[in-house]
């Protein structure tokens, strides 16, 4: 995990004032890629400064969005040797001790192929969404991989798609995860995972259907 601790405090809590100003309600950090290791290195260094009384509470995320996450194989020795999928798994437990909620969005192979870790230890500890952005070809993983991020973004303003149980899949008339999906409603999905099965053609959210499976 990238280590933000080489990173003065009190500049990192300059640049996320200044993000934050006129910000009302809760903070919400939603990484890209190797972008999750920021995000949740910045929740984790502003967990500790809200405990060291060198923040506001209020600047503790309540809500952190992994999208199509990447981490790299092997001990790092600025990891002191650990993987970095392991220390970002040692900061979501304790942040979820904190209350904070994660979400993970997996939209390509990336980490299919033997160079990344699937770190499938973290999926089980959070809500798990596996997109099939099937309008895209299989082949053009890199426009895959950034789907997830479009994805995420475009579904804060549409409502929860629907989930569906059964084969065939047919709607249960209750909600799977997204960007516009309540905070509890993703804390409760904790340890489960959401498959797509319908939609995957198009990039609309309206025709999207989600089938969830208890791990």
């Amino acid at each position: 995990m990238i280590d933000l601790r080489r990173v003065p405090a009190v500049l990192l809590l300059a640049v996320f004032f200044l993000g934050l100003a006129g910000q009302r309600g809760e903070v919400r950090l939603a990484g890209h890629s190797l972008g999750n290791q920021v995000a949740v290195a910045l929740s984790a260094l502003v967990s500790e400064l809200v405990d060291a009384g060198r923040a506001p509470a209020t600047l503790l995320p309540r809500r952190v969005a992994l999208l199509d996450p990447y981490w790299s194989r092997g001990p790092k020795d600025y990891l002191g040797g650990r993987w970095p999928g392991e220390r970002v798994r040692e900061a979501v437990a304790a942040l979820r001790q904190r209350g904070v909620v994660f979400e993970q969005y997996k939209s390509s192979q990336i980490l299919d192929l033997g160079f990344g870790d699937q770190n499938l230890e973290l999926s089980r500890m959070v809500a798990f969404v596996e997109l099939h952005p099937d309008f895209i070809p299989f082949r053009d993983q890199g426009h895959r991989h950034s789907a997830a991020t479009r994805l995420y973004f475009l579904s804060r303003g549409a409502p929860p798609p629907g989930e569906c149980a059964g084969d065939p899949c047919r709607d249960t008339g209750e909600e799977a995860p997204s960007a516009s999906a309540g905070d509890d409603l993703i804390a409760g999905w904790a340890g489960q995972r959401f498959i797509q099965v319908r939609g995957q053609e198009t990039a609309a959210l309206d025709d999207d259907r989600f089938q969830r499976l208890l791990r």
